[in-house]
């Protein structure tokens, strides 16, 4: 049997129907499994082999077989993971958009590098030229004080020449800053769904690979989920807080967020157990303990003298 095939076993047929070496050690609803998963709407599952897996990356626990369980078990009561799984794709969708600015901030700079690399490299030109019609005009007033004009008309000629090419530098120099920093070589511009760079001179074929690729649909509709949920998100967090309480736990369908004094206040009540049991066992706290090791010191320490002084009036009598 393939991994796969045994993948949608365990989805159809939940952890119960599952060779014992590959039932899940937890239950669905444990803190580490995926609630997104659950409901397949994970985004690291969304954009496969991709290298946005990395940038959504998910921690949690994926069982195929927790899936039938969460099912059947929402069946009977509501769970309210929706909730949990809109907070993960709300923060997976803000770390792809970080990650678009980023790529979009970084052709904006390489765009601007380039034409001032351009506009130096037009200017270095226009600079060479200038100092060659500076020297022809000198040749040229030489050759028209020898008397020689037909040379001095060529030699002029060229010069005219010149001046145009300097002309052209110019045009061409004013026409890509009027064009904007989007007139670079590459011609690259990000896609605003899943921040792919994208070339619009490539063939339409290799720019329609990419949005019929597993990486643009799946986020495309990992964002259209995120909208769709956020329209009724706050009427199911308001449900779910009236019907599970502010202190809920994982079982109870909820995420734990144990506050500071929460866990201290388990670890006080963990300790006064504790204590209790000790208290029980006969061995009391620590300073009931260490008054009765001072006591058996103590006790221990006037017998060794009464032995000592014992022997001493022994040997004296003898």
């Amino acid at each position: 049997m393939t991994d796969q095939m045994r993948d949608m076993i365990a989805q159809l047929m939940g952890s119960q129907h599952v060779d014992h070496k590959e039932k899940p050690s937890i239950p669905f609803d444990h803190h580490s499994v995926c609630r997104a998963f659950l409901l397949g709407i994970c985004p690291h599952d969304m954009v496969p082999d991709s290298r946005l897996q990395n940038v959504v990356s998910c921690r949690k626990v994926h069982e195929p077989a927790h899936k039938a369980d969460y099912e059947r078990a929402q069946k009977e009561k509501d769970h309210f993971y929706d909730v949990d799984a809109y907070e993960i794709i709300e923060h997976a969708v803000h770390l792809v958009d970080i990650e678009i600015a980023k790529v979009r901030e970084k052709l904006e700079d390489d765009v601007k590098t380039q034409t001032n690399q351009a506009a130096d490299s037009k200017a270095k030109q226009v600079t060479e030229i200038e100092e060659q019609i500076a020297k022809n005009v000198d040749e040229i007033e030489k050759l028209g004080n020898e008397g020689k004009i037909e040379e001095s008309m060529k030699l002029h000629k060229y010069v005219e020449e010149m001046r145009e090419k300097i002309q052209q530098i110019e045009d061409s120099e004013t026409e890509i800053k009027a064009a904007g920093p989007g007139s670079n070589s590459a011609k690259l511009r990000v896609c605003e769904d899943c921040g792919a760079q994208l070339n619009i001179m490539d063939h339409e074929s290799r720019i329609a690979d990419h949005y019929n690729g597993k990486m643009h649909i799946g986020m495309v509709e990992t964002r259209e989920t995120f909208v769709k949920m956020g329209e009724t998100i706050e009427e199911r967090r308001k449900e779910r807080e009236e019907k599970l309480g502010s202190n809920r736990g994982y079982g109870a369908g909820g995420p734990r967020r144990d506050t500071y004094n929460t866990r201290r206040d388990h670890r006080d009540r963990g300790d006064y157990r504790g204590d209790r049991d000790r208290d029980r066992r006969g061995g009391g706290d620590r300073r009931d303990r260490s008054r009765s090791r001072d006591r058996n010191y103590r006790r221990d320490d006037r017998d060794r003298r009464y032995d000592r002084d014992s022997r001493d009036r022994r040997d004296r009598r003898y």
